[in-house]
This record gives C-alpha cells, structure tokens and sequence, in this order.
C-alpha cells in the first residue's frame, strides 16, 4: 500500500499513544537459565562495561565471577555473599581490576582494557547441590567501530518495526518518555514541517496563542533495529532505500510543531554548519551507551534508616532532555522510579516508586525517610539534545538501627571432650557480628568455628576454661547492639580423688593413729559438680554421703582400709582412693640428755635427744621458753638448719635433734626447750635445765659449781 505524499511525517494521535504503550511494555518471562548481556555490546577502551546477569532466582547463596575458560581459585575474579555488610571478596584474578559486584549477580568493570578481553564466567550458587553458570565472550577494542548508516522509510510499517525492534532490545527509556509527553497532553497539530523548516529543540510560539509546545525528534534514534534473539546485536539490518520525498509545500514561519516518532533525521532541512550534528555522532546515537563519566553518590555517604538521602549525581555533560531513574539492576520497566522531562520539571511516578522519591533538576534522586528497602542499585539514564543516552550507575545501602540481638545456644550444660557447642547470633537485620567471653573478645582459637557471616560459633569437644558468659554484637556503620549474655556451664570429673587427714594434710598409703584418739578422713575431688561421695571399709559400704568421715576413738577393730567413691552424676563418671588406718606402736619416751653431764667452764657440750620422731618433719631449739626471740635454730631432716634470733654462733644442730653448745660459759646455764613437728603434724615439746661449773682455782683454794642457785668454795689442803 503506498503512502501519500506529504503525509509520511504525520500521524495519528492514536497510532502515536499505540507506538509509546507498545514501546513501554517488556514482555516478563521466566529464564531457564542464566544468561549474560554485555552492556555495551562492543565495549572500548576507557568504557564502563556492565556484564548484567538474566535468569537468577530470587534467592540463592552466593556468586562467583571467573575470567577464563576453566572456573577455579586462580581464575576467580570475586565472590559475593549477598547477606554479609561487605559482601564481595576479591579473588586472585583481580589484580588491579575495578570491579563493583551486584547483588543480582551482574558485575561493572570500570575503565575496561584490552587485556580485560576474555571468557567472563558466573557461577550461582543456589543450594550446596545446585549451581547455575553461565559465560559470555568480552573483547575490548581499542578504537571505535564504525556502524553503517542506514535510511529508513517514513512509513507506518517501519515505524511498527522500529517500535517492536525496541522491544526486542529492552529499550525501555524511549517509550517511557513518549509515553510522559503523550499523557501530558502534548497536543499533535496537522500542520507539515517543510524543507526549508529548521525544527528549534525548545519552546514556540504563534501568535495569539499562547500554549507551548515542543518538537521532538524522533526518540527511536536511541535503539537500532535487530533480530528476535537477545540484546546482543550492534548492527540494523541493511534496509531498502525509499525513494527521495517530495519537496513539501512552504508554510508559516512560526507555527507549532507536529510530534513524530521519525526515524531519522532526514526529512528536516540540512543544519548550518554550525549547528549541525557530526556523522559519527548521528551512527553513534542509535545505540545505548554505558556512560563512563557519570558518577552516582549518596549523601550522605552511609544513611542510617529514616535518614533524608539524595543521590548526588556528577558528570553530567551537554543539555539534557530528560531522565530516568530505576531503582534494580537493569533498565527493566518494573524498576522504573520516575520519569523527568527538564525543560516542563513534569515528574510522572514508575513502578517501582514509593512515594518518597522525588527527582531534582539537577539529575539528582531525592529520598525522603529512607528505608532498609531502598538499599541497592541504581541507574540513571539521560537523554540529551542530540538523541544520545548515558548511563549511570550506583549503589545505596540504608543501614538499620539495629535491635539487640538473642543469643540461641543448642545447650548451656555440656559434658567435657564430649559435647560440641553450637551458639547463633540471631538478629532480624543483616549486620557484622562479634563475639565476646566474660566481656573481652573472644579470641579465634584452633577450635573455634564460625559461619562465613559470623552469625553461628562452633565448638568442639568443649572444655572446662570454656565455661563462661557469652555475648554477641551487631553493629553497621551507624548502630551497634550486644545480647545479654548466655551462661555457658562445662561438666567434667571426677579427677585426682584423694583422702586428705584434718582437711588440709595429704595423707600417703597408710595413717597411724594413737589409741584411744580421733581421726577425721576428707574425700576431695576436682570435679562439675560437686560428685556424690560414697564410703567403705573393708569393702563393705558405710553410712556416709558426706564428704568427710570421723573416726571418734580409735581401737583394733576400727584399724583397716578406708576407701572414698566420687561420682559425677552428668558426666556419669566416678573415680576413688583408699588409705590404710592402723594404730600406733608403743610410744617411746624422748628424752634429753646432756654429754658431758656436767659440764665446766670453757667445755662443749651435747644435748643428745633420744628417742626422737621418725617421721620428723622439723625441730627448733630455743634458749629458754619456745618462742620466737629464743629461738637458737631450726633444722630439716635434710640437715640443713637456719639460725635463730637468738644463736650466738656457737651452736650447731643434728639431724637427730640433738645441740652442740660450744666453749660454754657461765651464762650458758639454764632452761633449753625442743619442739618437734611430724609428718602428720604432730607437735612435741621437751625442756631440759643445763648446768654450768665454774672453773676450779688453781691456788689453795678452788671453787666448785654446786648448783645453779648454790656456790661454794672448799679447801684442796
């Protein structure tokens, strides 16, 4: 059918509103697997290149991005773990890359080089037993490609096609912006633009009228036609020339424009040379571009929840038609925010709007009452005066004011070396967590396990020194709360069971005890909790649960084997001792005797003791009472002793308890005390009078010692 003349730049206010619906719907289907789009699709040297993943499900673990034809540790370029606060981990194939990971497992490389060139691959993790991959072949060039510039039609055929061409390559920006202009009531006039016509991009008048209009030229420069397959053809098709279009009819010089969706630029009057657009520019235009100058920051840097939060954008160059703000991972119709027309300041509300955003005329996104929600990516995507769009992309995470978190133990009472603990951080918001024992860090010992976002500590084969408080904390960048702390107790023993005598004394195989006297046996353990104590004698079980057992007034028949059972009743364990009990031999008396009996003046002499302990511990003499001033000396069986305040140097002690006093005098005389101290503890105290005689004279007279309280004299005559 062929189209009349004049005719093949106007259309229909229907067919207009048809083209713009058509071009905002995306037809939403499911992905049997994952595939990647390369954003650009021939990406060059300096160029942001955005490799966005299709077909991931809306929840998995974990990814992983590798470059080269095998997936492992040496090729891997990041992983990301979606729940942790940082949560890409840069790989060994990183190197000096630039590289921002996604949470929808797409990845920017950042100033993309040639050597970038390569097989990109992408590993999901889903669950331990699935993983989806996919890869995708990126070669960066270093110059541009030139794309062939091709004529079209005016006709509604290849209007339909260019608007389904659309379609198939997800250009959503256009429609939308037709879409804004047409349901804003930009009105369509009849009027023709002729050759000689030179359509102004901005405002016009008529005269007596005073509704402004604006003429734009056709937006499906942004795409280019392609075939159905996927978003990965950067070349329309070679289409047939139509044939030159006759020359249209002059007209006013000031008139309204007619609104069309042209698909080239041809019908209007060539430009001044001046004004006119480069050709390079013209091909370029046909494309969607990744910008690499656009920068998107928040502001604040790190937003805590109810924060007013603008997404600042930097970069933006030439004068702009309109924007578009998405709030997802792609330019998807479903993330679509608002739409911007500049020059009017009309804002129309997308899917994907909440009611708090509102965009600046600056390109900017303001946020108001920011939500955990509003956390992730964002895309903005520009038109200017020339028909060409940037993209730019950024990333907001809103952090929660965090509540506190509760910590879940698996139990607080495990038996030792044979439980394993099993404590988790539970926290509704996603947050770094440390952990802390009896208020210090915990430190990361060979034992000690964690999950990889920290929320779950592990510990096998518990021990005792692990007994304690146990707190964890979150804390974001701008909020940080501790649990109250969960009291974790170990089981353990019984261990080293001993029977100890008065409590304190360590008892050997056998007690001795005198008869007739009273003996009080201990039962001691190291053990959680304290064991449940049983005695016996002789083999045959007592009357006793306690931990000690008295013995009131020994006698034969109470001599024998005295045995203690501890049992643990949580970790069912029990251990045991025995000490023989038996009466003492017949005491021998101790006594002091002193060699010579009776000394003179000038001698030495030895205070020999008989009879002395031999389960002797130590021994002390003292000149005179037993008290510390007078001591002379102590000694240990070793044989060594140590001088006492009151040693002259002149004494020395035995092993067998006896004192040497040498070159007596005659204030060596009188009471001298011995106390003993043995193994068992038992004390003995024994004092003794020395006597000291005084010289004789060597004249007629000599003088003897008679007594300590008597002297006299008599004659050798």
């Amino acid at each position: 059918m062929e189209i009349p003349a004049g005719s093949q730049h106007a259309f229909p206010n229907s067919l207009l509103l048809s083209a713009s619906i058509l071009a905002l719907w995306v037809p939403q289907g499911s992905w049997a697997a994952l595939r990647i789009q390369k954003i650009p699709e021939q990406p060059q040297m300096n160029q942001d290149l955005l490799l966005s993943v299709q077909g991931i499900p809306n929840t998995f673990q974990d990814f992983s991005w590798y470059l080269g034809e095998e997936a492992h540790g040496g090729t891997m370029l990041f992983t990301y773990i979606p729940k942790l606060l940082r949560p890409q981990r840069d790989g060994s194939a990183m190197n000096q890359r630039d590289i921002v990971g996604f949470s929808n497992g797409s990845m920017l490389l950042r100033h993309a080089q040639p050597k970038d060139s390569g097989t990109y691959q992408v590993a999901v993790t889903i669950n331990p037993s699935w993983t989806m991959r996919a890869k995708t072949e990126v070669q960066v060039v270093e110059k541009s490609k030139e794309l062939p510039v091709t004529s079209l039609p005016v006709s509604a055929g290849i209007v339909a096609a260019i608007v389904i061409g659309s379609l198939a390559t997800g250009c959503i920006f256009v429609g939308s912006i037709a879409y804004l202009l047409v349901t804003r009531g930009w009105r369509a006039q009849n009027h023709r633009i002729t050759a000689t016509e030179k359509p102004e991009l901005g405002p016009s008048h008529r005269a007596g009228d005073d509704r402004i209009y604006e003429a734009i030229p056709s937006p499906v420069l942004l795409v280019s036609p392609c075939d159905s397959g996927p978003m990965n053809s950067a070349t329309p098709p070679d289409l047939p020339l139509p044939p030159p279009p006759p020359p249209p009819l002059p007209g006013p010089e000031n008139h309204p424009y007619q609104l069309t969706l042209s698909p080239t630029s041809e019908p209007c009057p060539p430009r001044a040379a001046e004004d006119a657009v480069p050709e390079e520019q013209i091909r370029t235009a046909a494309f969607l571009s990744a910008g690499a100058e656009i920068i998107i920051t928040p502001e604040p840097a790190l937003p805590a929840e109810g924060d007013n939060v603008t997404l600042a954008v930097q970069g933006l160059s030439g004068e702009l038609l309109a924007y578009n703000w998405y709030a997802g991972p792609t330019l998807s119709l479903s993330y679509l925010v608002a739409s911007y027309i500049v020059s009017t300041g009309d804002e129309t509300p997308g899917p994907a709007h909440t009611g708090r955003e509102a965009v600046r005329p600056d390109g900017g996104l303001d946020i108001q009452g920011a939500l955990p929600g509003h956390s992730g990516t964002y895309i903005l995507q520009t038109l200017n005066r020339q028909f060409q769009t940037e993209v730019g992309y950024g990333h907001m995470q809103v952090y929660e004011m965090l509540a506190q978190p509760v910590v879940v133990a698996n139990s607080t009472a495990l038996v030792e070396r044979r439980d394993t603990l099993h404590l988790t951080c539970s926290s509704p918001s996603p947050a770094e967590v440390r952990w802390f024992f009896n208020g210090d860090a915990l430190p990361i010992a060979v034992r000690l396990g964690l999950s990889p976002d920290g929320r779950v500590l592990t510990r096998h084969g518990i021990r005792r020194e692990e007994a304690g408080a146990y707190q964890c904390e979150v804390w974001n960048p701008v909020s940080v709360s501790r649990s109250e702390p969960v009291n974790l107790t170990v089981y353990f023993g019984p261990e080293r069971v001993a029977i100890l005598q008065d409590s304190t004394t360590r008892t050997g195989c056998t007690i001795k005890v005198d008869f007739n006297t009273s003996l009080t046996l201990w039962c001691a353990a190291r053990s959680c909790p304290e064991p449940e104590y049983v005695w016996a004698f002789n083999g045959r079980a007592l009357k006793n649960d306690q931990d000690h057992l008295n013995i009131s007034s020994m006698t034969a028949a109470q001599e024998g084997t005295y045995t203690c059972i501890a049992k643990n009743p949580k970790t069912l364990l029990s251990g045991s001792a025995s000490v023989v009990v038996k009466l003492s031999a017949a005491t021998v008396v101790m006594t002091i005797v002193p060699v010579p009996t009776r000394p003179m003046e000038g001698q030495d002499v030895t205070l020999t003791v008989q009879g002395y302990p031999k389960d002797l511990l130590v021994y002390a003499w003292y000149r005179g009472p037993a008290s510390e001033p007078n001591r002379l000396l102590s000694q240990l069986p070793s044989g060594n002793w140590i001088a006492g305040p009151a040693h002259t140097g002149r004494e020395v002690g035995f092993p067998n308890c006896s004192l040497l006093v040498q070159k007596l005098n005659l204030t060596d005389a009188g009471r001298y005390t011995l106390k003993t101290v043995t193994l068992q503890g038992k004390t003995e105290t024994l004092e003794v009078e020395l006597q000291v005689a005084q010289l004789e004279p060597t004249g007629p007279y000599a003088f003897t010692a008679l007594s300590e309280s008597h002297r006299g004299y008599k004659h050798l005559g």
